[in-house]
């Protein structure tokens, strides 16, 4: 997780570039806190799109306005860049943090190598407002000093013998595609193509292509010199380069030799590297096992080789000790392999033997795997969440490492199990989750509530994740920001919890955590962990709860300790505010009248009220405008016709629709609407207008995997079947399944791909939608049955439903439409009886009278003459248009 409210703001310069690719990278890998980055590149590359850590940023034009409100900037894009650019940054106040040589041998602009001397940084403080300058040694100086530092600080290195192999990464993206093309051109029998160095590479070495100066040493040897020299602050110490390019693809190598002004064991010198941040040694010479360039290409992790014995010469005044090291810069990933575990071992039980060493919390997966060649032992792939745990357990295996009788190894992978690790911004824990309806602003109605709940914020991918448990399965709510209304928190004085209140405009999506077959050790959880489950695991799902209360709920409320940290709401939603006052939870119940389909209210016995006015009212309670537990009796007597003229009643429900909050008092608030009617002289009018031949209303209903949504009435284009049946209107309904952001569903929903030990394959969204057809829809006294889909509705998981009433149902409409029981394939039969319900405008007439009914096949004397619709087109001239 990066992304923190109270972190610095980061600028990357030369953000395109390999280096800055690579910064990129690094800020991932070691999860650097930052409160926003800005991408800045050279006007040719302005304007492209840049995805980081799941989200997607512009790259900017660089200039001297780039850095207003930057707090550290990153630069990568040459020296000139760095001369003309830094001190702009400078001066406004950001820290510079410089990978060009521009100013690196500068007076008072300190070079720095984080993990050798920090203390060069001593009195910059990012964030203050004071601008600082610093620079970033060269890539052979930095391998250098991490390894022969702290035994420089044990026992002063006297003198210095470096030999650099440096891989064609070195001089970038270009040199290694030019060595990776000579390669082939040379096996191939052809001459190399010579751009980058301008002689053969593959299959060849040479002196470094810096520059040779006047005293025979090229720039890269002198970089190394004088760079020691200034992070050491000692000039008098002799430092000598070789730098060599060797025709490998990636990671350094060098070589050194180090010469002591006091005595220095072996043993010492081991302690002292095993100790040094950012270092592992690697000594297994009874198997023969160093690191290689081939070996080293994971990331940022400087690994250090002993390959030859320490010596130790006897001089006439001074002891001198003699190392001989090699070293390779490696780029380490947070994932390695542990093996020589029992083969009885599971993945809780080396979770807890590495965490015991890391911390809680420090792994983010395990895969445990047999060896290839069947043997006793059993091996780990362990992904950790930063870099620094994964050198930790690496370096206490070089220490010997025992799991019980068990002798434990390790060594970095290339590749991570989850390559990019979903980020959150913010997280929170043993959270109680209320599902429910605020009945006014300072009550809340529970309907129901899940405990000890992880609450996790990303704004990249605009959602909230909730996490459960309920009766033993493992449920997750993934809320996106689109189904967010508002958000309020709420701050009583006197009490221990503050109330996060999120009003709903749809409920959350709801997965299932699988239940994976045993017998598959990639998928059996005794071998394999996840603190993040991955998405395949997760198996969309309908409301768990009972009642389906959450359908029920148009707002969820989080109880949190007061102390508790919330994120910065303000930045990503308009609709955020902050209460200080009384809030109270009050515990409620089921108020649908529909036991699976909610929420469809509906009035106590006695009432009576018109289909239109019922459905106009589930409309505002499905859509937030009124609290379902808050209509009451009294409610409902106001919406009767009988005591209110239905015009005043249809036209105060169309103005509740478009209030700006939702109305806690609808009773007093109808009775004061209706109070305003009767007193003005201009009565209201229906909001229903007269509309043209061929548009008629229809109702709709959209059936999401929780909750239930009426539309309409809606203005349609009429077709043959609403023609023919138009005093039976208000009895045909479109009825559309969608998901809850009323996108559409799509078939993983219905049925994943994903292996499972439950045999039936179909989701419970599967089952809600095949029981709605096949049980229908009660809205009060009308029960909705299905009734046919045109080809459109096909592609939009739409169909027709039909009220039946007395003397005609939804089979006497099929029946009607056309006799369709020859043809036995599903698909085909559809299809015909959908060619009714294809939208369409009545032209002309005819009349029964103006019908003549004519043999398509006619038998004479001597031939059989089947006439064609060509031909039958001459009885029809008018209609037709004079078509012969």
């Amino acid at each position: 997780m990066s992304l923190q409210e109270n972190a610095p703001s980061l600028a990357v310069v030369g953000v395109t570039g390999a280096v800055g690719q690579e910064f990129l990278s690094v800020l991932s890998d070691r999860d650097f806190p930052y409160r926003s980055i800005k991408m800045l590149a050279s006007k040719r590359s302005a304007g492209k799109q840049l995805s980081f850590q799941d989200r997607n940023y512009t790259i900017e034009e660089l200039t001297a306005e780039s850095f207003d409100g930057i707090d550290i900037a990153l630069f990568s894009a040459g020296g000139s860049i760095s001369k003309q650019f830094g001190p702009v940054a400078v001066e406004k106040g950001a820290v510079v943090v410089d990978n060009s040589s521009a100013f690196r041998m500068n007076e008072g602009i300190p070079l720095v190598i984080p993990e050798v001397n920090p203390e060069a940084m001593e009195g910059i403080k990012v964030g203050m407002g004071k601008g600082a300058l610093i620079a970033n040694p060269n890539c052979s100086t930095i391998i250098c000093l991490m390894a022969a530092t702290p035994l420089h600080r044990h026992a002063k290195v006297q003198r210095m013998v470096v030999s650099t192999y440096q891989a064609a990464s070195g001089a970038g993206a270009a040199a290694m595609e030019e060595l990776e093309l000579q390669t082939r051109e040379v096996l191939e029998g052809k001459p190399p193509t010579c751009k980058i160095f301008k002689q053969q590479y593959a299959f060849n070495l040479f002196s470094h292509n810096a520059p040779v100066l006047s005293n025979g040493y090229n720039e890269e040897e002198m970089k190394l010199v004088k760079e020691t020299q200034k992070i050491w602050n000692d000039m008098n110490v002799q430092v000598t380069a070789t730098c060599i390019r060797v025709p490998v693809m990636r990671a350094h190598a060098e070589s050194v030799n180090l010469q002591f002004e006091k005595p220095l064991d072996e043993d010492t010198a081991k302690d002292i590297l095993k100790k040094a941040s950012g270092v592992v040694v690697i000594d297994d010479r009874a198997s023969n096992h160093f690191p290689t360039p081939l070996g080293c290409q994971t990331k940022m992790m400087l690994q250090l080789v002993e390959s030859a014995e320490m010596c130790l010469k006897k001089g006439i005044m001074v002891a001198d000790l003699f190392v001989y090291i090699d070293y390779r810069i490696t780029w380490m990933g947070k994932t390695i392999q542990v093996y020589g575990f029992p083969s009885s071992v599971t993945a809780n039980e080396v979770k807890s033997f590495l965490e015991m060493h890391t911390g809680e919390g420090t792994i983010f997966a395990i895969k445990i795997r047999e060896t290839k060649n069947g043997g006793p032992r059993k091996y780990a792939i362990v992904q950790f969440m930063t870099v620094r745990d994964a050198e930790y357990i690496l370096s206490l295996t070089n220490e010997r490492l025992w799991f019980g009788t068990s002798y434990i190894k390790a060594r970095p992978m290339d590749l991570d199990i989850v390559p990019k690790p979903r980020t959150f911004l913010h997280s929170m824990e043993h959270i109680t989750l209320h599902f429910g309806s605020q009945l006014s602003k300072e009550k809340f109605c529970v309907l129901w509530k899940g405990t000890d709940v992880l609450v996790n914020f990303g704004s990249g991918m605009r959602k909230l994740h909730f996490y459960l448990s309920h009766h033993h399965v493992e449920y997750k709510l993934d809320l996106s920001y689109e189904n967010i209304w508002q958000i309020e928190l709420y701050r009583p004085r006197g009490q221990f919890v503050k109330y996060l209140v999120i009003q709903l405009y749809g409920a959350p999506r709801i997965f299932e955590k699988d239940i994976r077959p045993s017998w598959n050790v990639y998928e059996n959880p005794l071998f394999n962990f996840f603190k993040d489950v991955p998405d395949d695991q997760w198996i969309r799902t309908t409301d768990f709860t009972p009642s389906c209360l959450i359908g029920h709920s148009a707002a969820l409320c989080l109880e949190l300790p007061s102390s508790l940290r919330v994120p910065n709401f303000q930045e990503n939603f308009a609709y955020y505010k902050e209460t200080e006052g009384n809030f109270v939870l009050q515990t409620g119940s089921a108020f649908s009248r529909n036991l699976d389909l909610v929420p469809i209210v509906g009035p106590p016995s006695g009432f009576d009220l018109p289909y239109e006015i019922l459905f106009q009212v589930n409309l505002l309670v499905q859509n937030g405008c009124l609290p379902g537990p808050a209509l009451d009796a009294n409610f409902y007597k106001l919406v009767d016709p009988s005591r209110m003229n239905i015009v005043c009643i249809e036209h105060a429900l169309e103005k509740l629709f478009h209030l700006k909050e939702c109305c806690y008092e609808p009773s007093r608030w109808l009775n004061e609407q209706y109070r305003k009617y009767l007193m003005s002289k201009n009565h209201p009018k229906s909001p229903s207008i007269s509309l043209d031949a061929g548009l008629v209303y229809v109702r709709r209903v959209q059936i999401t995997p929780c909750k239930v949504y009426f539309c309409g009435p809606e203005v349609n284009v009429s077709n043959r079947v609403l023609r023919h049946y138009q005093k039976d209107l208000n009895n045909f309904l479109r009825v559309s399944f969608v998901d809850e952001e009323l996108d559409k569903i799509h078939s993983t929903d219905l049925s994943p791909r994903a292996s499972s030990e439950n045999e039936d394959r179909r989701t419970a969204i599967y089952k809600r939608i095949l029981s709605t057809l096949q049980n229908g829809i009660v809205i009060d006294k009308k029960k909705f049955e299905f009734l046919a889909f045109s080809s459109s509705q096909l592609r939009e998981n739409s169909c027709w439903m039909f009220a039946s009433r007395y003397g005609l149902t939804a089979a006497d409409i099929r029946e009607w439409m056309g006799n369709f029981r020859q043809i036995r394939n599903v698909a085909k039969y559809a299809a015909r009886l959908g060619q009714s319900f294809g939208s369409s405008t009545e032209t002309l007439s005819v009349s029964r009278d103006e019908i003549e009914i004519i043999p398509d096949i006619e038998i004479g004397r001597a031939e059989l003459h089947i006439r064609s619709l060509m031909e039958l087109g001459k009885y029809l001239p008018n209609l037709l248009g004079g078509w012969p």
